[in-house]
């Protein structure tokens, strides 16, 4: 996570899970504390380690569409040696980045967002970029560890989970002792290739009566190949001089898959 001070931020038929294509899932949010009408929004890193000019394209699908008919243009360029580049991505949608070109290109992400304190600032953390061998196997329960929320949404939790298989996955998540709370998630469909995203998952908990702050254990299965994450944003309570945060959770490593 870094902070930084005043930072600026077609349509292509899709292939299965491809060798030499890379993925990387997002979820955009109005966080606490952020400009009005500002959200989150992810940004591509691609640098050439090859000795001539090197290819790169970056498609997106958005969350619900299925990512083996919808992949939108994002960008594609020839890369010079030893050259980098950023591509901006997606205004104020959530779902998967694709990233296909030759081997020689390296790929790296991450997610930003602006906020107000106590003038224009941004924020950014790391996302992964993944490859197919990244799923968790079908039928596999995962964990995520400690997706938050308060009442008056001064830290906001966001789910997806990225399904990559080439059939809809079908999905169920249990969070914590709050199950009961969130019967839209006993079966949640994910197209292939694609995410569903939950921007604000923790929202009917909010109010009088929402507990003022909790921590969750998330679990969840799917019957296709599948990676669950979620993202952490804390705002700026207003009597406080505190910075806002931004965290990416990634599925819990289980010691059972360790070799």
């Amino acid at each position: 996570m870094k902070v930084f001070g005043s930072f600026l931020l077609a349509l292509t038929l899709a292939l299965p899970a491809a060798a030499g294509e890379v993925y990387i899932p997002f979820l955009a949010a109005d966080a606490p504390g952020t400009d009005s009408g500002r959200s989150t929004f992810p940004t591509v890193t691609l640098y050439n380690l090859g000795g001539v000019h090197r290819r790169y394209v970056v498609r997106f699908t958005p969350a619900g569409e299925d990512g083996t008919q919808v992949r939108e243009l994002v960008a594609t360029e020839l890369l010079a040696p030893q050259g980098s580049r950023q591509e901006d991505c997606c205004g104020r949608q959530s779902g998967l980045l694709v990233v296909s070109g030759a081997p020689q290109i390296a790929v790296g992400a991450r997610l930003g967002l602006l906020f107000n304190q106590p003038g224009p600032n941004g924020l950014l953390t790391r996302l992964p970029v993944l490859t197919a061998r990244d799923a968790l196997r079908p039928g596999t329960t995962a964990v995520l560890h400690g997706l938050q929320g308060t009442a008056n949404a001064g830290t906001l939790s966001s789910l997806g989970i990225l399904n990559l298989g080439t059939a809809t996955a079908r999905c169920v998540v249990a969070i914590g002792i709050f199950e009961q709370f969130f019967p839209e998630l006993g079966q949640v469909l994910v197209p292939p290739l694609s995410v569903a995203a939950f921007p604000d998952v923790f929202l009917r908990l909010r109010g009088p009566s929402g507990p003022l702050g909790f921590e969750t254990r998330t679990r969840v299965r799917c019957d296709q190949p599948f990676y669950p994450f979620g993202v952490n944003f804390s705002g700026i309570p207003a009597p406080q001089n505190n910075l806002p945060w931004v965290e990416f959770v990634p599925p819990s490593v289980q010691l059972g898959n360790v070799p």
